[in-house]
């Protein structure tokens, strides 16, 4: 699923940190995937986030259904979205 305009960024670090499957963030540079953990998420999200207050776009893999549909309503309700 991908992503774009992110505003609030910290709430949704803390949405993704309450995902109950794994969750993997793909590089958009390499296509790598990297399971995203709390330090994941500090790791690879974060620096994106600092650069300019919000994430512009973010390409994610949700591995539980539940978590793919907790994410998608947020985001229809508060950003934009393409799969």
């Amino acid at each position: 699923m991908k992503i774009y305009n992110i505003n609030n960024t910290c709430n949704f670090f803390k949405k993704l940190a309450a995902c109950q499957g794994e969750v993997e963030f793909v590089d958009e540079k390499s296509g790598s995937r990297t399971p995203l953990t709390q330090q994941g998420i500090q790791e690879n999200l974060l620096p994106i986030s600092l650069i300019n207050g919000r994430i512009s776009e973010i390409e994610l893999i949700f591995h539980n259904r539940q978590d793919f549909d907790s994410i998608f309503r947020r985001v229809m309700n508060r950003g934009s979205l393409a799969s």
